[in-house]
């Protein structure tokens, strides 16, 4: 496979994932909801596929990076809006719905509050995240459209650790090393690893 077409695939993969809202939308309405599941596992797919080229092919990008972010983000809030409006008992599921909403949008809003910019973040908590949303509306889509007290509380709880976990990494990392951070646990487990390394050559020095 040449360079070119290993720089632009993970990109494309995003942006695929990026316009795949429209045809899903359209399938949401005319409900047809085992093609909107599948469509959803196909665009999992490319969340998966195209962080994983990057790495691999070494051709990860800032724009590429953001893009992933952005791609995530709406896609997410459309699936909460199709659940919202197409489960039984719509009105029940309104609260969570913008709920999730405020806490997809805080980070990016703290990010750019604080750096003028879209700060995209690819922590361990955002994957768990999209594994539950994914694998959540698969299921409410493909079955009978049931969003159960089981389902909420699964989807709601993923949402809120991605929230935190971010918005904490945000508080408390430097700008400039953000893009590093995967959790703030491990940022908190580094950060106390390199205190006690720093300790103990300082003892040893002095010792000698």
């Amino acid at each position: 496979m040449s360079a070119a077409v290993r720089l632009q695939l993970p990109m494309l993969l995003s942006w695929s994932r990026l316009l795949s809202v429209v045809p899903l939308h359209f399938l949401a309405m005319a409900g047809e909801m085992k093609l909107l599941a599948f469509g959803l596992i196909l665009a999992g797919l490319t969340d998966v596929l195209d962080g994983y080229l990057a790495r691999r092919w070494s051709c990860g990008s800032g724009f590429g990076s953001r893009l992933d972010s952005v791609a995530d983000n709406a896609l997410g809030l459309a699936v909460t809006g199709w659940v919202v409006v197409l489960c039984p008992g719509a009105s029940d599921h309104l609260g969570l719905g913008c709920y999730i909403v405020l806490a997809t949008a805080a980070p990016s809003v703290l990010g750019w509050l604080l750096y003028r910019r879209l700060v995209a973040l690819h922590t361990y908590s955002a994957r768990a995240a999209a594994v539950c949303a994914y694998a959540t509306a698969v299921y409410v889509f493909w079955g009978d459209l049931t969003f159960g007290p089981t389902q909420r509380i699964l989807l709601a709880s993923a949402v809120t650790l991605k929230a935190l976990d971010e918005l904490l990494i945000l508080l408390l990392v430097d700008g400039s090393a953000l893009d590093q951070q995967r959790s703030i646990i491990t940022y908190w487990s580094v950060g106390r690893s390199r205190t006690s390394l720093s300790c103990g050559n300082g003892d040893e020095s002095g010792v000698a």
